[in-house]
């Protein structure tokens, strides 16, 4: 069993993002949501550690609070309108030296289905996007952009008005060890797609079959970024069924995991993390029916023994289901995580993940399944106090994944915390930060 019925989130058509180190917790809507919602290639970015931070609030469209009072009560962002926002040498963001940034976006309230894309000042808009909603329903995407002029990023809105939260999780310090780019398309299945460099065009959608797709070598994406990992951001559409999709390195067995869960007929993205093959390739797989898949590139992390991010054959960690399956058969079938109830799993020595990564990170994507309530589920490093935050936000009978990158417990250890109702939880551990 991969990934049953799990089915996932409503982001959706382009972009979504990178992650990293420390950290790293996403902040969501208000009520039942949880506490308070969390062009051509621009080489920036990374040294060996992202720094992760305590989440601060750097945006709040609302009239809520940020950490400065800065960014603060403008209003909703309209349609076909792009707002700046300063990033650097705000809160716990250091004046200098930040190459890249990893935020938590959240959507909220918006009055129609729409898209956010966020990319660095200066740089032309690209043909991504970063966060996808419906109208009236909130949601939340992490983000890692480069920064751009005058210490900025960019927030664009499609359509309708929307609220939004930004909250900054840590940042790349400049240098070589995460590339990140203006974001690029290097698949699009859909009739009339259009890709970075005119290869992978239009074909026909994927259906209940894997299909390879070449990375390094294209674009701004160097060959000798081959063994490395990529950032990226994968979209389904079009859909005839409910399925999920699976991205692991080409040539290795399709793992029993899931990044993608989405129902016929939805739009659905997500941010993934995944090791290239030695000829620079992924291979994506797809459950049941066909479905189009489009696929944003967001930055690379170079090959070698001492790379940043060290990219797995995905693997689960965590499946509370009745049946439940884990690489091990650890943390199987442990049952519905309750309201008010922390669970907490260990990560160490399990699957690719080495028996001892001293303080270092975890990348996981995570899933909620048959929840009965609206609720958050917090992710933090277990054996310390768990934080007024949220990473995944979620109605009751709509699975929802995301992507979390969390900083291990003094024992390895992560925890899990469920708001309200009940929910079944699934957990894949796709890479580490050493240490």
């Amino acid at each position: 069993m991969r990934s049953s019925s799990v089915r996932a989130t409503f982001c959706a058509v382009s972009a979504c993002a990178l992650l990293a180190v420390s950290t790293l917790v996403n902040v969501a809507a208000a009520g039942a949501w949880g506490p308070n919602p969390s062009s051509g290639a621009l080489a920036l970015v990374g040294e060996s550690k992202f720094v992760g931070l305590n989440p601060a609030r750097l945006m709040d469209t609302r009239s809520a609070s940020t950490v400065d009072g800065k960014a603060l009560g403008e209003g909703p962002i309209g349609a076909d309108t792009t707002r700046a926002l300063v990033v650097v040498g705000r809160g716990p963001v250091p004046t200098t030296d930040v190459g890249a940034i990893a935020l938590n976006i959240t959507a909220i309230s918006p009055t129609a289905s729409s898209f956010l894309a966020v990319w660095p000042t200066g740089a032309n808009r690209p043909n991504a996007s970063n966060l996808n909603f419906v109208a009236g329903r909130t949601i939340a995407n992490v983000v890692i952009v480069a920064v751009g002029a005058n210490n900025q990023i960019n927030i664009y809105n499609e359509s309708g008005r929307v609220d939004v939260a930004v909250d900054v999780l840590g940042y790349f310090p400049a240098g070589p060890a995460f590339n990140g780019v203006t974001p690029e398309r290097f698949l699009d299945t859909r009739v009339g797609g259009r890709t970075v460099d005119l290869t992978f065009q239009p074909g026909s959608p994927l259906a209940a079959t894997s299909m390879s797709l070449k990375i390094a070598g294209r674009s701004s994406v160097p060959a000798d970024a081959a063994g490395g990992s990529v950032a990226l951001n994968v979209t389904v559409a079009n859909a005839t069924t409910d399925s999920f999709l699976t991205v692991f390195p080409r040539f290795q067995t399709r793992p029993n995991a899931s990044n993608l869960n989405f129902r016929a007929g939805e739009v659905v993205a997500n941010m993934v993390m995944v090791r290239l093959s030695s000829a620079g390739e992924i291979a994506i797989a797809n459950e049941f029916g066909s479905v189009d898949v489009i696929v944003d590139v967001l930055g690379w992390f170079p090959p070698g023994p001492t790379a940043s991010f060290k990219g797995i054959v995905p693997a689960r960690v965590y499946d509370s289901r009745p049946g439940g399956q884990t690489v091990d058969t650890r943390f199987a079938g442990v049952g519905l995580l309750g309201p008010g109830q922390e669970a907490s799993f260990t990560l160490e020595g399990r699957g690719e993940v080495p028996a001892n990564i001293g303080n270092g990170s975890v990348a996981l994507n995570v899933t909620v399944t048959d929840s009965t309530a609206p609720s958050y589920l917090t992710v933090w490093p277990w054996g310390t106090a768990r934080p007024i935050a949220s990473n995944l936000n979620f109605a009751p009978g709509r699975d929802t994944p995301n992507m979390v990158i969390v900083p291990l417990g003094p024992r390895g250890e992560i925890g899990l915390f469920n708001a309200s109702g009940s929910t079944h939880v699934i957990v894949d551990v796709l890479g580490y930060f050493q240490g």
